[in-house]
């Protein structure tokens, strides 16, 4: 099991960007894996960024930033993927930016289970 952490400044954050494109390390290697649970911090205002998660072209989760300040209490800010469904190992994750952060940046909290090959 991983745990991917990004700061992302709000210029990184615009509509329609995938924060986790050309990363080809451990997000994205090729094995299977799923993200067992996920969190959003950050911007100006609760609720005021979304974040939708792909395994290659299928949707499989939104995200909202529940509160503001990219500080992240695991307890209170990570919270189950509602899908079991996972990434093949010729699929990519993607976190794909829908509504971008206000003014402030947002904090991405990932944690990847590798199934294997």
């Amino acid at each position: 099991m991983t745990v991917f952490q990004r700061e992302i400044a709000v210029a990184s954050a615009a509509a329609k960007t995938d924060l986790l494109a050309g990363d080809k390390s451990w997000v994205n290697k090729p094995v299977k894996k799923r993200v067992i649970a996920f969190g959003l911090t950050g911007s100006a205002a609760a609720d005021d960024t979304q974040i939708d998660l792909f395994y290659g072209s299928e949707k499989m989760a939104e995200l909202l930033n529940h509160r503001t300040g990219v500080a992240f209490d695991t307890d209170q800010d990570l919270v189950p993927c509602p899908s079991n469904a996972y990434c093949s190992a010729d699929q990519d994750i993607a976190a794909v930016v829908v509504d971008p952060p206000g003014t402030n940046p947002i904090k991405l909290v990932l944690v990847i289970e590798e199934l294997g090959l």
